[in-house]
């Protein structure tokens, strides 16, 4: 079974390649900083919230932070921030909150995004993407926040955008948004919480939380590292998606996902490294669900994937989907899935060696070759 948001991602990956301008730059809108909002020492900045529309206080912060080099900081004090799209090109530095229940940004309901395939072009205050707060490259931290996306009684997130022809989509389509050619961005005790909605592809009004994806002029893949822990995602599509990595570490440690459709899709890595451990997840399609997106020759090669004591909920467990190609390891070790409706854990036709050490052999599904399924006992 492979996730209609991860098919939905292998159109758009197959044409981004003309996302990047010709210098690998993407277009900034500085705005001016209201300076009774917006204090700078050095390279730190505080922002705190007026009450209104804060995009140009939060743009501007973003972009003096990037223009600070490495070891800048964006302090969001606690409060909402009421904000359009943000973006943030080769960031070096931490952006930070006061905690992921006190520092909260919303969207602005009906926020213009570019109304057919936007991925055509590089985020802009011209043609923005229909993602709260996108990063391309850089080394970065995202702290002690939150994402609320609201859908308040006659607004929708957007005002609609449509790709390959598809009806319009008035939904956010990324909270947090990570592309480009290498990233190294971590995100700690973060909150992204979507809603229910009249959305006719998912029925939420935000389908990725935090992704982490590559793509550019030849189809590029990301390389890097993407680190998830102590955090809470609900009520969006996926939580933590990746697709199309190349010597890429992906962990997700230690985070609550509730009511999401999949925790995380997606797939296509090479010579990388994907540790899904100690996680919380309550379900309504998957747990998680790795299946080839179709960028790369193999939905797996050369990696590592590790997910291991993590407790399932909702309609079924881990599914991986993956085409196997030369030298993967695979473990999925003591898993919890007694609170499963469906299969425990399924490993599709495409697969091959994985370990599987689990309480219910019973509840594994094993359609791939050379698989290993041994009883075990979680202490």
């Amino acid at each position: 079974m492979r996730s209609l948001s991860c098919v939905l991602r292998l159109a758009v990956l197959s044409s981004l390649y003309v996302t990047l301008s010709p210098s690998g730059a993407w277009a900034t809108a500085s705005g001016v900083c209201d300076a009774v909002h917006v204090k700078q020492r050095g390279k730190s900045l505080t922002v705190s919230p007026t009450g209104t529309d804060d995009t140009a206080n939060l743009q501007c912060a973003l972009d003096r932070g990037t223009a600070a080099g490495p070891g800048a900081t964006v302090n969001l004090t606690s409060g909402t921030f009421h904000t359009a799209q943000l973006r943030a090109f080769n960031f070096q530095g931490t952006l930070r909150g006061d905690g992921m229940n006190s520092t909260i940004l919303e969207n602005l309901p009906n926020l213009p995004v570019a109304a057919v395939d936007f991925f055509l072009e590089p985020p802009s205050a011209e043609r923005p993407w229909p993602s709260l707060l996108a990063f391309i490259d850089g080394k970065f931290a995202v702290s002690d926040l939150a994402i609320h996306v609201e859908s308040k009684m006659g607004s929708e997130p957007t005002t609609g955008w449509s790709i390959f022809g598809l009806p319009p989509i008035k939904s956010l389509a990324h909270g947090f948004v990570v592309v480009g050619k290498k990233a190294d961005a971590r995100f700690s005790r973060v909150s992204v919480q979507g809603q229910p909605s009249d959305d006719w592809l998912f029925g939420v009004n935000l389908y990725n939380a935090i992704i982490f994806e590559g793509f550019g002029a030849d189809f590029a893949p990301l390389a890097g590292s993407f680190t998830v822990r102590d955090s809470r995602l609900s009520g969006v599509q996926s939580g933590t998606p990746i697709a199309n990595l190349k010597d890429a570490g992906v962990v997700i440690l230690h985070n609550t996902f509730v009511d999401v459709q999949v925790a995380m899709d997606g797939g296509d890595l090479t010579d990388s490294t994907l540790t899904f451990v100690d996680n919380s997840v309550r379900s309504l399609v998957a747990g998680l669900d790795l299946a080839d997106v179709g960028i790369q020759a193999k939905g797996a090669s050369g990696s590592r994937l590790v997910i291991a004591a993590n407790r399932f909920a909702g309609a079924s467990g881990p599914r991986v989907e993956l085409t196997f190609g030369d030298d993967v390891g695979c473990w999925l070790v003591l898993n919890d899935t007694s609170a499963v409706a469906g299969i425990g854990t399924y490993l599709g036709p495409g697969t091959k060696g994985c370990v599987v050490i689990t309480q219910d052999p019973g509840s594994v599904v094993n359609d791939g070759t050379g698989n290993l399924v041994i009883s075990g006992r979680r202490n």
